[in-house]
C-alpha cells in the first residue's frame, strides 16, 4: 500500500508541475468518455434497445407493388381485409393511417393534434398492452360506432398531467368541418411508439361497407401491419389469391428498415403485392 501511495504522490506532483500536459489529458480523457458515451447510446438505441412489441420478428408491413413499376405504396382497405380473411401466413392484418390531425378541446383549449387511425386489430398485432384502461375492441371499429381514443404517455402527461383518471372523460374533436366525440379508453406505455414518436392518439376506422367495395380497390391510401403466424418467415409466405375478379399475389421480399421513429430501427421484413 505505501508504494502506491507513494507512486501517487509523485504523479500528483509531476502533473502540477506541468500544468499545460494536465489539462490537455484531462480534456482528452473527457472527450473520449464522452464520445464512447454518445456511441453506446446511438448504437443501444439502434441495434440494442428492444422494442416496444411482442415477438417483433413475426412483424411485417404491407405494401401495394404495381406489376409495371418499381416502387411501392399504399394500400386499400379492400385489399387489406382479402389478406386478412383469406391468407394462411398471417395471425391478423390491421390498417393504419397516420398523421390524421384533429383540433381537440382539451381543458377548454382547442388545440391541433396529431394521431393514427387504426383497425381494431392493431395492438393485439402488435402484443402492445395500455399501460390504463384498454385497447379496442372489434365492437369499436364497427360503422356506427361511438368514438373511443386511446392516448399516448406524452399526450396523457402533458395535457392530462398523468391523471389516471382521465379513463373514461370525453374529448370533442373537429375534423373535416365535422364535430365529433371521443371518449377516452386507454392510455399506452412510455415506451410504445406507433407508426412513429409524433403519434399522440389512436382512433379507430369505423369504415362502412362503402370503403370495401371494388370500386374502392385501387384506392390505396392506407398502410398495413400484419403478424406472420408461427413458424412462417417472411420469404416463406408467398401464396396466391383471387380477391372477388381481381388475382393477387403476394410475394414477401428482403428485410428493411421502415421503423417507428422512436425506435430508429425496424421490426418488420418488407411485403410487397403484385397486380397484373
Amino acid at each position: 500500500m505505501s508504494s502506491i501511495h507513494h507512486n501517487l504522490r509523485v504523479g500528483v506532483r509531476a502533473l502540477i508541475k506541468q500544468p499545460t500536459f494536465t489539462v490537455a489529458a484531462v480534456l482528452t480523457l473527457a472527450l473520449g468518455i464522452g464520445a464512447t458515451t454518445a456511441m453506446f447510446s446511438i448504437v443501444y438505441g439502434v441495434l440494442l434497445r428492444p422494442l416496444p412489441f411482442g415477438e417483433p420478428d413475426r412483424l411485417v408491413r404491407v405494401w401495394t407493388h404495381w406489376k409495371h413499376s418499381d416502387g411501392r405504396g399504399a394500400v386499400s382497405a379492400a385489399n387489406a381485409r382479402d389478406w386478412r380473411a383469406q391468407n394462411h401466413v398471417f395471425e391478423d392484418v390491421a390498417m393504419v393511417k397516420n398523421n390524421q390531425s384533429f383540433n381537440f378541446t382539451v381543458n377548454g383549449e382547442p388545440e391541433r393534434l396529431l394521431g393514427v387511425r387504426a383497425w381494431a386489430g392493431l395492438f393485439p398485432i402488435l402484443r402492445a398492452k395500455p399501460l390504463i384502461g384498454r385497447t379496442f375492441t372489434a365492437e369499436d371499429d364497427r360503422p356506427g360506432a361511438p368514438g373511443t381514443i386511446i392516448l399516448s404517455y406524452r399526450l396523457w402527461q402533458t395535457e392530462f398531467g398523468g391523471d389516471p383518471g382521465v379513463i373514461g372523460r370525453q374529448l370533442t374533436a373537429k375534423a373535416d368541418f365535422d364535430d365529433a366525440t371521443f371518449t377516452v379508453i386507454g392510455v399506452m406505455s412510455r415506451e410504445f411508439h406507433f407508426p412513429k414518436s409524433n403519434s399522440l392518439f389512436w382512433i379507430t376506422t369505423r369504415f362502412s361497407e362503402r370503403e370495401y367495395q371494388a370500386s374502392e380497390r385501387a384506392n390505396n391510401w392506407l398502410e398495413a401491419v400484419g403478424r406472420l403466424k408461427p413458424g412462417i418467415t417472411a420469404r416463406q409466405a408467398s401464396f396466391s389469391r383471387r380477391p372477388s375478379s381481381t388475382r393477387t399475389r403476394l410475394a414477401l421480399g428482403d428485410s428493411c428498415t421502415p421503423a417507428p421513429a422512436s425506435s430508429s430501427r425496424s421490426a418488420f421484413s418488407r411485403m410487397t403485392t403484385r397486380k397484373p
